[in-house]
């Protein structure tokens, strides 16, 4: 098996989201995956929870440069990108999370459970969208032991949260309420038709006060190649409205927030230092001239 080199500050990053979400549903994601047929990183140990959050912190904790190759599943090679979100997450101003695609729900216990640990727990409020394949399909196995995951883990972590297994487009279609949200990560399709479909669905939800953060915005992505992905519709968002970053993580994470809001840009500075996150591109328009490494 190939050695991937760990990441210090990775390890410290683990060890906050295992004493965060041990207990709080890091049991039944761990188990899950095993039962599924995930691989496990530690065959000496026998039971499911060894077994799974083995391969958890494996993924969690290997180097994750874009020089070192994709990283495996799990959170491998994103471990910063997330806790940066989880991060906002314990901000008091921002009460109302979305999340479109969850997966097996990996990250999403992280921001559930930094919810939970919040004073104002009654005001906040929890939505997650993911879309799942019908009986017959070809993920049909994956997809429903992902739902069932999800479903469990509300039961695990009491907090204001509602799933939908609809997919984002339907839901939004469907959506009647009034509530606006704060914090918004978009991880679902990463083509340029369905972020751009997720995206102005999304800003017409929008808070005045919000952060939106865009997964994979590099040049290749699920199969797909620019400009027919997500980096794409995130050059065509406005810069007049809007502070735009991709931020030099593997997957190239990027961050939009409303212009001129100091205390979110504050904030940001703060986090990015923090977990040693550098600006890749800011307010991109346009590809970098340069493509190398995007």
């Amino acid at each position: 098996m190939k050695k991937y080199k760990k990441n210090p500050l990775q390890e410290n990053i683990f060890e906050e989201y295992e004493k965060i979400t041990k207990g709080s549903g890091l049991e039944q994601v761990s188990k899950v995956m095993v039962q599924f047929g995930e691989r496990s990183y530690s065959e000496d140990h026998k039971d499911k929870w060894h077994r799974g959050i083995g391969r958890i912190r494996k993924d969690f904790t290997q180097a994750s440069t874009r020089t070192t190759g994709k990283a495996r599943n799990s959170l491998g090679g994103r471990a910063e990108e997330v806790a940066l979100i989880a991060r906002s997450f314990k901000e008091t101003r921002w009460k109302n999370g979305l999340e479109i695609g969850v997966g097996w729900g990996i990250s999403t216990i992280w921001f559930a459970n930094n919810l939970l640990l919040r004073k104002d727990l009654e005001e906040t409020f929890f939505q997650t969208i993911d879309k799942y394949y019908l009986n017959g399909e070809k993920k049909y196995s994956m997809s429903k032991m992902r739902h069932e995951n999800i479903k469990k883990l509300q039961e695990i972590i009491p907090i204001n949260w509602d799933h939908s297994g609809i997919g984002s487009d339907k839901w939004f279609k469907d959506y009647k309420g009034s509530k606006k949200f704060h914090i918004v990560f978009i991880d679902g399709n990463h083509s340029y038709e369905s972020t751009k479909a997720d995206w102005l669905n999304v800003e017409r939800i929008l808070d005045e006060d919000c952060i939106v953060f865009f997964h994979d915005l590099s040049r290749t992505t699920q199969d797909r190649a620019y400009p027919a992905v997500a980096r794409k519709l995130f050059e065509e968002i406005s810069v007049e409205k809007y502070e735009k970053l991709i931020l030099n993580t593997h997957y190239r994470l990027g961050v939009l927030y409303p212009k001129d809001n100091t205390e979110t840009a504050t904030w940001l500075d703060k986090n990015l230092k923090d977990l040693k996150i550098e600006v890749y591109l800011a307010n991109p328009t346009g590809p970098p001239e340069n493509k190398d490494g995007w």
